[in-house]
């Protein structure tokens, strides 16, 4: 629902960035929809990583570290 590993929730949990509502008898951790909605909203607080097929920008703007480079 969030696009990330297993593992990165996990990591989330322990540093208290995620909060399971609940674990089931077999001790996962179990999420409400409003949980994953308040998780998705403090996601959107953070920088998006780029694809491959994004183009990034520079500093300020200008051309990004994957810019084709003129050769003479």
């Amino acid at each position: 629902m969030l696009g990330v590993k297993p593992q990165v929730v996990i990591n989330w949990i322990r540093e208290g960035r995620a909060h399971p509502s609940a674990d089931d008898a077999l001790g996962r951790h179990r999420f409400t929809a409003d949980d994953i909605a308040a998780l998705r909203a403090s996601l959107g607080t953070r920088r998006r990583r780029t694809t491959m097929g994004e183009k990034r920008a520079g500093p300020l703007g200008g051309p990004g570290p994957d810019a084709p480079t003129e050769e003479r």
